[in-house]
């Protein structure tokens, strides 16, 4: 479609959107610009940031449950499976929690 309207994309460049809607095909929201431009682009727009903790789309517990389930777990006295009832969420998740694999 961009090189139908405004011809060929010159070596190392690529269609960009203003819009970050990829099946756009409105040709004002379009430009040309390099994998570096893309990064940019997609800094300045605040996306680049990879979300942890609570404010991942698939988080299942606060950042101040997890740390609770850690200190829970560091006292002793409760197993993985406890901690897992008790929160309602999986043995792997606590582990994952404990071990630290999941940021907050």
């Amino acid at each position: 479609m961009w090189e139908e309207a405004n011809g060929p994309i010159p070596d190392g460049m690529g269609v960009l959107h203003h819009c970050d809607n990829p099946p756009c095909k409105n040709l004002d929201h379009l430009f040309l610009g390099t994998q570096k431009d893309n990064m940019r682009d997609m800094e300045e727009k605040g996306r680049g940031r990879k979300a942890h903790g609570e404010d991942h789309f698939r988080a299942i517990l606060s950042d101040s449950q997890v740390i609770n389930l850690r200190e829970i777990y560091a006292d002793g006295g409760w197993t993985q499976q406890e901690i897992a009832d008790l929160y309602g969420v999986s043995i792997h998740s606590v582990s994952l929690y404990i071990r630290k694999l999941v940021r907050v």
